[in-house]
């Protein structure tokens, strides 16, 4: 965990410098109701699913601080894992203060098969920190629905819905990353 942070780290500062970059955009994969959702099936060949389950359950113990409160089911046999887990805590800034923005909430399903698994990110769910915002917005929302009235409609609101998605898209793209590369080890990591 400590390596991702440090990665996020180094990516936040990177995005946040980068050259040609519109400051608002972001792209969220949705699913095909538009709720954001981070999805893929990756082969790995020569692979059993009991290689790759076993692989997938000890990265969610490694990756996550508890990875026993993380996991909510798993099932060897149907070579299944499903969690609920939370980013890191989102930084918003005001007046050049960094203050606690929250958090977002989310589901994490491996599903294991021989020579390939799929990994599913979804429920992607904003619970506030110090913001005096609602929580309850999904990270795929142009703007949260009930971020209303004076405070919900000005334009640093707006920017750091902006910055909370792209914050918590950076800490996506590299559990993933991470996930993949533990995964891809599973081929050889029991013939020791």
């Amino acid at each position: 965990m400590k390596r991702i942070i440090h990665l996020l780290s180094i990516s936040m500062i990177l995005t946040s410098n980068t050259f040609g970059q519109k400051p608002d955009s972001v792209f969220i994969p949705t699913n095909d109701k538009g709720l954001g959702e981070y999805t893929e099936v990756i082969i790995v060949d020569s692979t059993s699913k009991d290689n790759l389950y076993i692989n997938a359950l000890e990265w969610v113990n490694k990756t996550y601080k508890s990875g026993k409160s993380v996991i909510q089911t798993t099932d060897k046999e149907g070579g299944m894992i499903i969690g609920k887990a939370n980013t890191q805590n989102l930084v918003y800034n005001n007046m050049g203060i960094k203050n606690d923005g929250g958090y977002f909430s989310y589901n994490i399903s491996i599903y294991c098969k021989n020579n390939r698994y799929k990994y599913v990110f979804d429920n992607i769910t904003y619970n506030k920190g110090e913001m005096v915002l609602s929580p309850g917005a999904d990270l795929a929302e142009t703007f949260p629905y009930n971020w209303t009235g004076l405070i919900g409609k000005n334009k640093q609101t707006r920017r750091e819905w902006k910055s909370f998605q792209r914050q918590a898209d950076t800490e996506f793209k590299l559990i993933i990353g991470d996930l993949k590369v533990s995964m891809q080890s599973a081929r050889g990591k029991n013939n020791w």
